[in-house]
């Protein structure tokens, strides 16, 4: 019964995000958490990957069944430069528990929350050395450094704030 109640409310959910949005491609990046992230939104977006213009501000919207008890967490997002991910420049959403909307930390384990923050790309993001298309590693972890959730997925960032090629793309 538990289940379907989780079920049935995750629908919900997913459905109101998405008219918000559009719930992106994404993949969880951590074998050793055990939540499970149920969808992530990115709004505005019309198509995957979303295209990101400099100084836009963006909502990512995450949610997730979290799968072990959280009093405190950090966000960590990275991006990928050839081999290796780097911090997001100028991310400083970094407190996890300050985006749970009506909800506060601690937050128990099996709670499904909807995790809001918001996203800005910088001018550093349209570097010549920054690709069209990033990877990019959500990650958020508890106070004792052990994973709550980890997802990765991809956005397109307008280096000429106009629309660029919008090629197929697979999540990394």
């Amino acid at each position: 019964m538990r289940l379907l109640v989780l079920l049935v409310a995750s629908a919900m959910l997913s459905q109101c995000l998405a008219d918000s949005g559009l719930n992106v491609k994404f993949k969880n990046c951590s074998k050793q958490t055990k939540s499970v992230v149920h969808d992530v939104n990115v709004s505005p977006c019309t198509a995957f990957p979303c295209l990101m213009n400099v100084h836009t501000a963006y909502t990512i919207t995450v949610n997730v069944t979290i799968g072990i008890p959280v009093t405190a967490a950090k966000v960590e997002l990275k991006g990928k430069l050839g081999p290796i991910l780097v911090p997001f420049p100028g991310f400083n959403e970094t407190d996890f528990c300050k985006h749970l909307g009506d909800l506060s930390c601690p937050v128990k384990a099996g709670q499904l929350i909807i995790y809001k923050t918001p996203l800005i790309v910088p001018k550093a993001a349209t570097s010549p050395f920054v690709p069209k298309v990033v990877s990019f590693q959500w990650a958020v972890q508890d106070d004792k450094n052990d994973m709550v959730f980890c997802f990765v997925s991809e956005i397109a960032i307008d280096h000429n704030n106009k629309v660029q090629d919008r090629r197929a793309i697979n999540v990394v």
